[in-house]
This record gives structure tokens, sequence and C-alpha cells, in this order.
């Protein structure tokens, strides 16, 4: 369990959101972006109420970061951990052992956890995260945040386009494609 969390918290570091330009102003609400850098690749969204959902796969990487965050999430203690149940649509439910960050950039505090695209679990939640119409965060029982997803799937297809494009040698263009659509989400602050 460590050991996922650590790598987690290693690849946060070396592919910082920052590295793509990532910000709030760059992007419009509820609107996908896909970003790169010499790094990697980053696709995010920020929703209403300040959660801002990012998807990040450092060049060479065998694992994505998948991180949550919000600014109203004051109480999460940095490298502590947390367990997390996702709910994508009815049918789609994923636990994971997030580890939590406190200065990560102007978007808040937030949740990280590790998605393996070649491991069952991992190809299900990428595959019913880009199909999704909406997603439920959870810990312990109670929400943290639901958010209204559309516009997954072309973001997941221009990440994995970048992805291929970076470990085929190449150098991808800066938001290729920066206006993916999304709706909207209701968060709950920690």
């Amino acid at each position: 369990m460590l050991k996922p969390l650590l790598a987690c918290l290693t690849l946060a570091a070396a592919v910082p959101a920052a590295a793509f330009s990532q910000s709030p102003a760059s992007a419009a609400p509820d609107q996908w972006t896909v970003s790169a850098s010499d790094n990697g690749c980053i696709a995010y969204s920020s929703f209403p109420q300040g959660t801002v959902v990012s998807l990040l796969a450092g060049r060479g990487e065998n694992e994505l970061i998948f991180m949550i965050q919000n600014k109203g999430w004051s109480t999460l203690e940095d490298g502590g951990e947390y367990p997390l149940a996702l709910q994508l649509d009815e049918d789609n439910a994923f636990q994971f052992e997030a580890v939590a960050k406190t200065e990560l950039d102007a978007d808040g505090p937030g949740l990280l956890f590790t998605v393996s695209p070649g491991d069952q679990k991992g190809a299900r939640f990428l595959a019913a995260f880009a199909g999704s119409a909406g997603m439920s965060v959870g810990q312990n029982g109670r929400s943290l945040t639901s958010l209204r997803l559309t516009g997954g799937g072309s973001a997941m297809t221009q990440l994995a386009q970048c992805m291929a494009t970076m470990w085929g040698g190449g150098s991808p263009e800066p938001d290729a494609n920066p206006a993916l659509s999304a709706t909207s989400a209701t968060a709950k602050p920690l």
C-alpha cells in the first residue's frame, strides 16, 4: 500500500500541474483542457464551487495520476492516506487509496491516486470515466463532491494521443485541444 502512495507523490512532484500551464484563468469553467510539457501530458477541468479534476501522465511512467482538488478541503493532512469511493454513473463503483497534498497549486489542496491502464481495475476505471455522465466522490460514507461530466471521452482520447506522441519520441503541441466540454459540479468541503 505504501509503495503506490509514494509513487503517486513522486510522480506528482515530477509532473507538477504548473508545468502544464494549468490555471483556472486559462481554461473556461466546465471545459476540459489537454496540455503537454517536456515532462508529460495532463487533461484537466475546473468545475463550479472550486473542484478541479486532473489526469496526469508522466513521460515514461506506467501509471497515471488522478487528482481531485478543492480550495475548501482545508482539513486535509499533507501526506495523509484517505480511502476514496468513486461512483461513475450507477454501475461503476471503485475504491482507491488516495494521498493528500496540501501545497499543489492555486486550485487548492487535493487527493491523488494512481491508475494503471495496464491492469484490469485501472482499465475498467478509465473506460468508465471516459463514458461517464457523472462522478461522485465519497469518503467513509459521506459525499465529498458530485460532478456531472461530459467530454471525458474526448479528453481521454486527446490525453492518449499526447502520450503516444511523447512516448514515440516526439514533442506534443501544447494545448492541442484546449476546449473539450464538461458540465457542472457540486462540491462539499471536507
